[in-house]
């Protein structure tokens, strides 16, 4: 009787393993794949972001030719873009060697978290890039002398361009960043209870 007991009681604690073990493997596999689109994601965003800027700098610059007038305003926006779209370059080839299922977890953690700051140390640039060419424009061109309205206008167009700036950094970058170091995370906690 016993015998019969210990088991049924071994082959119901049988199942209930091999179910848990079948829940488990699937959540790693949802969670490695969350994590691999979401890296995936976030290059082509950098991608999309790359195409804007040539598109942008390339009608600028046909402007700038077109007029024969080379601004210090436009110029110093050349000067800034290349390093900046070299950059989105090495950041998406960054990213596209960051491989879910051919890396470690750990270096995968690991190269998500540099991501990560590299993302709030670009942000924190870009911001005050901005800032710094809305305050020369307003030097320069000498805005003051304006009427209310153009002066409101020139604050506005400059308050959109920031909040667009923050909004694409918060909204779309930092977000997905956000997400795919939570999936990481509860994958390394999965892992680790194995």
């Amino acid at each position: 009787m016993e015998l019969d007991d210990l088991k049924k009681t071994w082959n119901l604690i049988d199942e209930q393993l091999k179910d848990k073990e079948l829940i488990r493997e699937e959540d790693i596999s949802r969670l490695i794949t969350k994590a691999g689109s979401g890296i995936a994601g976030l290059s082509r965003l950098l991608v999309r972001g790359i195409i804007a800027a040539v598109i942008i700098l390339g009608i600028v610059s046909a402007i700038m030719l077109m007029d024969q007038h080379f601004d210090w305003f436009f110029t110093i926006l050349l000067i800034v873009a290349v390093p900046a779209l070299a950059w989105d370059l090495f950041t998406v080839r960054y990213l596209s060697q960051t491989k879910m299922d051919g890396m470690p977890l750990v270096e995968v953690i690991g190269r998500i978290n540099r991501y990560y700051r590299w993302v709030i140390i670009e942000e924190v640039v870009a911001m005050l890039l901005v800032l710094t060419m809305a305050v020369l424009f307003f030097i320069d061109r000498g805005i003051w002398h304006l009427s209310t309205v153009s002066v409101l206008f020139f604050f506005g167009l400059w308050a959109v361009a920031i909040g667009m700036l923050y909004w694409i950094y918060q909204k779309k970058a930092i977000h997905h960043i956000r997400e795919i170091r939570k999936n990481l995370n509860e994958l390394k906690e999965l892992q680790e209870g194995a």
